[in-house]
């Protein structure tokens, strides 16, 4: 009856790390579970290759049950400090625009929609929401947009339509 996971499959959250990296982890899951790796603490954690969220900035709402735009919210403060979801916007999750640039980033309107352009001419993020090349690019077509992601094992509490 203990109340501790004592292997991943005992988590009760999504196990991004162990997903595929396509096109629909980076649109429906990516950055959408905090990190249980880490804690504000550790400095050891790569966070800039890990696939969690670390904080409200870095946080996504799951694309799937939150119906956002690409536009970002004018009241989300992307340069202060944000302790609570409350502080960088009062609607919270019924806001209608993307909270922060990477909801903007990873919004299925904008990811791999425009082209990378990084100093020195050669990407070096491990996660990158530009296309490199014309193969990767997208072209999303809002009549034939997935209302939900293929399953992936998720948890089924979290696939609910707000």
């Amino acid at each position: 009856m203990c109340a501790f996971a004592h292997h991943e499959d005992e988590l009760s959250i999504d196990n991004l790390h162990q997903m595929e990296r396509d096109t629909d982890f980076y649109l429906f899951h990516f950055k959408t579970v905090w990190c249980p790796f880490s804690d504000k603490d550790d400095h050891n954690h790569p966070r800039d290759v890990c696939v969690y969220a670390h904080n409200w900035q870095d946080f996504r709402r799951k694309a799937h049950i939150y119906n956002y735009s690409k536009d970002q919210c004018a009241t989300w403060g992307n340069k202060k400090k944000t302790r609570t979801y409350a502080d960088g916007c009062s609607l919270e999750y019924r806001c209608g625009q993307c909270h922060g640039w990477k909801e903007q980033e990873y919004h299925f309107q904008n990811y791999k929609t425009m082209e990378c352009r990084p100093p020195g001419g050669t990407c070096q993020k491990a996660h990158c929401p530009y296309y490199h090349n014309e193969k990767e690019r997208r072209h999303p077509n809002l009549n034939q947009f997935r209302l939900f992601p293929r399953n992936r094992g998720t948890v089924d509490s979290q696939t609910r339509v707000y």
